[in-house]
Formats: structure tokens, C-alpha cells, sequence
């Protein structure tokens, strides 16, 4: 999308927000140094998260307490909310869902075998429904500082070929974002990808952006350069922070994402294995 386009968005955004809904701000001022980790916390771990300043758990492998343990030691702690897919792994949520709860292309529904997951779909109010309870009983409830919501590349991705259906998931996930900022007022939320989506809709509802993969032989390319400029503008307008996420070339990735002020991790292990 042109800088001009944004541009246009950002004063069409500023009539259309309410004002009870408060638009994104710096929630991650003084944030540097963050790590992604979704299996079991040790003691150890849970005493070497304390060496950064922001950590993204999976809120099934923690317990409230580590949770109020972690955050006494001075690190922000947000829990992950799978928005856009249903895990096989994790039977609480399957076993709740129903038929219309999933998205159907050609009749059958679209299933991920790299991950083992379901592509959902967002307008079918039962499924906003266990979404926003589990989130109240697996995030909120346990204490988090905020939110992680993954998966929500997944509108871009899958839906960008029909106009109506990208427009349709679109509004159901404002509909989401408006409700968790009515029911938690200004809780920290970051937005995994979906960069178009959250340069249409939702950069006044969330206070951050992921880049995964943001490596520096990577993103050299055209896309990614223009994807950069547009998101150091979003930055500007709506206060949403940058963070981005390199599995390989530690140095020149980190170094930079830190030239446009991105906030950055190294993950060579993904997300399943503590690496500090």
C-alpha cells in the first residue's frame, strides 16, 4: 500500500474510532530485549526471564503464580492467544468447537499440516465466543500484563483473493479487538503479521506489530523494504512498536532492525527450547 494511501487511512481512522476506545500508545516504552517461549517453565527459566525486559508465553505451560514471580523480577510478561487457527494439541478448545466454527474452502476445511491446525472462522460468533473465554481464563485471569495475538497473518494470507471475505474477517477481528478494549481497557496487545490488516483496521486497537523471520538477507527485498517504510509510519501515527524476530544471522539482523528502532529477538531454536 502507497504512503499515500496510509495516510489517508490515518485521518479516515481518527473520525471513525470512538472515543472510548483508546487508540494505540506506548505501551512498550523502555522495552529492548524480549524472548518467545511456549513450553514448560523451570525455576530456572523462571529466574533467568529476569535478564529481559518483555517475555511471550503460552499461558497453558505457566501458572499464575510463575506468572506473579516473573513480573516481581521486573520483566512484562504476554500471553499467546492463537486467533486465527485451532491447534490439535490443544483438545480444550477442539473439543468445544463446532461445525461453522471453521473455515471451509471448496466444502472442506482448510487444514495446515506444518502446524496441525485449523484455519477458523472469525465471524461465527460462537467461535469470537470460546476465543474471548479463553482468553479471560487463560490470559487475563492468570495475571498477564497483555496480550499476544498469533495467527492473524492468517486474513492476508488466506483471504486476500476474495475482497468480501477479507472484508468480512477484517471487521470480525475489530469486532474482537473492540471487545477485549472494553472488557481490559488498555492492556498491551501485539499483533502477529498481517501487515495489510493492520495498516486498514486494527493499528488503533493494538499497541504492537511482529515481523517473524526478519532476517537481514531477507528483507532486502522490494516487499519487504516498502512493508518497513509503511510500518515506521504506523509507528508515527498510531504509536504501534515494532518487533521482529530472526532465526538466522544473529548480528547483521539484530543490527538492522535496531537502525529503523525495531524492537528485536534472536530465536535459533524457535520458540520451544529456552535459549539464554
Amino acid at each position: 500500500m502507497k504512503k499515500v494511501l496510509l495516510s489517508l487511512v490515518g485521518v479516515v481512522f481518527s473520525l471513525l474510532v470512538p472515543s472510548s476506545v483508546p487508540a494505540s500508545s506506548r505501551a512498550f516504552d523502555g522495552i529492548t530485549s524480549y524472548q518467545i517461549y511456549y513450553d514448560t517453565v523451570s525455576e530456572k527459566i523462571e529466574r533467568d526471564m529476569k535478564h529481559y525486559d518483555l517475555v511471550i508465553l503460552e499461558p497453558r505451560e505457566v501458572t499464575k503464580e510463575q506468572v506473579s514471580r516473573i513480573q516481581e523480577n521486573g520483566t512484562m510478561v504476554l500471553g499467546y492467544v492463537n486467533v486465527l487457527e485451532a491447534d490439535e494439541w490443544n483438545r480444550e478448545v477442539m473439543n468445544q468447537l463446532k461445525a461453522e466454527d471453521f473455515f471451509y474452502r471448496d466444502g472442506k476445511r482448510v487444514f495446515f499440516p506444518k502446524w496441525n491446525s485449523y484455519l477458523m472462522d472469525l465471524t461465527s460468533p460462537h467461535y469470537q465466543s470460546i476465543l474471548r473465554k479463553d482468553m479471560k481464563v487463560q490470559v487475563i485471569d492468570k495475571g498477564f500484563d497483555g496480550i499476544f495475538l498469533d495467527t492473524v497473518g492468517d486474513i492476508d494470507d488466506q483471504h486476500a483473493h476474495d475482497k468480501n471475505e477479507l472484508k468480512a474477517q477484517r471487521k470480525a477481528y475489530v469486532e474482537f479487538l473492540k471487545f477485549v478494549r472494553r472488557e481490559y481497557g488498555s492492556i498491551p496487545i501485539i499483533q502477529n503479521w498481517g501487515f495489510s490488516t493492520l495498516a486498514d483496521v486494527s493499528a488503533p486497537y493494538v499497541n504492537g506489530i511482529m515481523w517473524e523471520r526478519f532476517e537481514y538477507n531477507v528483507v532486502q527485498d522490494a516487499w519487504s523494504q516498502d512493508r518497513i517504510d509503511e510500518l515506521i509510519e504506523l509507528r508515527e501515527s498510531y504509536g504501534v512498536d515494532v518487533f521482529t524476530v530472526s532465526y538466522e544471522n544473529e548480528e547483521k539482523s539484530t543490527a538492522y532492525a535496531r537502525e529503523f528502532g525495531f524492537i528485536h529477538t534472536h530465536e535459533p531454536n524457535y520458540y520451544n527450547q529456552w535459549t539464554y
